[in-house]
């Protein structure tokens, strides 16, 4: 998996996680063969990539992940779990496992979220994800621990969405791709020679010859030290793997910055590779209500962020002073 590819995966993880605060509960229309199962659930949008439900003692999610077809179902849980856990309120505990679904074996993690410091278990599910044409599916289910028929319950869900698919008539994998690259309401510039990706509102990609810069909007609610920390390690790992291969290791570090014309606190990714220096500064913020995470990339032998990253992620020690300026920290 390249360097491009890897930080695209997050981003489309976390686009599926942040999904869920874009989406409002209506009124829901189930298929014929779904009642048995949904009918006690309602629906909600988990931004375009998926729908999620919420149903007594459950909650369940289905989303199609636009992904290579080469990227290892495991590498895409891992992933997925980082997104997890800095999602959620408490701690979460994994466990790889398969599970039998619509007659065939699939890879899984069994998810367990305990109360802080080892409290009482308050949900139990898992996530598993299936190949298709075009990326994967990915099917998630939390049942309330306590609540013993409600495990069974996520079963039944978990088959429903891999013998089926989608509960409702919605088809999740049409989409009409941005003609813009838009960061929120700005737009975002293209500099000569590179190309913009965003195939969806929650996520984008400009991509250059040596660099590259990604965004991805956030759940407003989220805590967004928690999210940083835990999406860096996860960034982290799956670098260090790219980096390794040319005989190099990936320093982290954390740096004073501004995101979004924020102060902040990034975490930068740093190794030298040939004569050059690969570079990731990752960073996030809330502007408003709304969580944004950002990502630039280089590779080449600059001091200076590269023109792609927009000054959306700056370098403190690279800007003028800024008188009253607060302390940086993540809000």
């Amino acid at each position: 998996m390249s360097i491009s590819s890897t930080v695209r995966l997050c981003g489309v993880v976390v686009a599926l996680l942040a999904g869920v605060a874009l989406g409002q509960f209506k009124p829901t229309t189930y298929r014929p063969e779904a009642r048995a199962v949904f009918g006690q659930c309602k629906a909600q949008a988990d931004g375009t990539l998926g729908r999620s439900y919420q149903c007594p003692g459950l909650n369940a999610s289905i989303a199609f992940l636009e992904l290579p077809a080469t990227e290892p179902e495991e590498k895409i849980l891992d992933v997925m779990r980082g997104g997890i856990a800095a999602s959620v309120q408490g701690e979460l505990e994994t466990n790889p496992t398969s599970l039998t679904l619509a007659g065939s074996e699939r890879t899984a993690l069994a998810m367990t979220i305990r109360a802080p410091k080892g409290g009482k278990a308050q949900a139990v599910g898992h996530v598993t994800v299936a190949k298709a044409d075009g990326g994967f599916w990915s099917y998630l289910c939390l049942a309330d621990a306590s609540r013993r028929p409600t495990i069974k319950d996520c079963q039944r869900v978990l088959e429903f969405f891999a013998a089926h698919g989608v509960p409702e008539p919605i088809d999740l994998r049409a989409r009409k791709p941005l003609e813009k690259p838009l960061l929120g309401t700005r737009e975002l510039v293209v500099p000569e020679g590179c190309s913009f990706t965003a195939p969806r509102i929650e996520l984008g990609r400009i991509q250059c010859a040596s660099s590259f810069f990604t965004w991805s909007l956030l759940p407003p609610e989220v805590d967004l030290t928690k999210w940083r920390s835990e999406n860096t390690a996860m960034l982290a790992k799956q670098l260090q793997q790219q980096v390794a291969s040319q005989g190099a290791v990936l320093k982290e570090s954390q740096v004073d910055c501004r995101v979004m014309g924020q102060p902040e606190r990034c975490f930068q990714l740093s190794a030298p590779v040939g004569k050059a220096r690969f570079r990731a500064l990752h960073g996030v913020t809330r502007v408003d209500r709304q969580g944004f995470q950002l990502v630039c990339v280089q590779s080449d032998t600059s001091e200076a962020l590269p023109p792609v990253c927009n000054d959306l992620l700056e370098l403190v020690s690279a800007v003028a002073p800024d008188a009253g300026t607060p302390d940086a920290s993540a809000k």
